[in-house]
């Protein structure tokens, strides 16, 4: 933002001479580089927070606790959904890999805590499955109902 503030330049049509722009126009230039800025910043920010750390099924099969990374970085936050809302329109296990989790196009796994959510929380294929086998009979539906 400094940047566009100190250096830009205008250039005179008639003598070929640069000069600093009107402190508006720079004004402008800079409000849209930090809000650009913001912008991709909390992207990211919001990436990580949907990035699953750990999750458990707990009460009998009936529930799934979620640990997410937090925004600030530091620790984990919880959060409990009914196993049968969540679902994944992706396959967990593929075959391919020395695990069988590799696929070629993408390196996560995405999974939906419930039909109404527009994020999914994402999963690395490169953490340890217990069972990614699993994953598949619980989670995958090509064809969620309702939709």
């Amino acid at each position: 933002m400094d940047f566009y503030w100190r250096y830009s330049m205008d250039k005179n049509d008639d003598t070929g001479e640069l000069s600093l722009s009107p402190a508006w126009k720079r004004a402008c230039i800079s409000a849209v580089a930090l809000v650009a800025g913001v912008s991709i910043g909390g992207g990211i920010l919001h990436f990580i927070s949907r990035s699953v750390a750990r999750m458990q099924v707990i009460d009998g099969g009936k529930m799934v606790k979620l640990e997410t990374y937090r925004m600030s970085g530091r620790g984990l936050k919880s959060r409990v959904v009914p196993i049968g809302d969540m679902f994944s329109r992706d396959r967990l296990f593929t075959g391919e890999g020395p695990l069988g989790v590799s696929r070629g196009k993408s390196p996560q796994y995405s999974i939906y805590a419930n039909r109404s959510s527009s994020y999914a929380y994402i999963m690395s294929r490169s953490g340890w499955f217990m069972n990614p086998k699993l994953f598949d009979v619980l989670f995958h539906r090509a064809v969620v109902s309702g939709d």
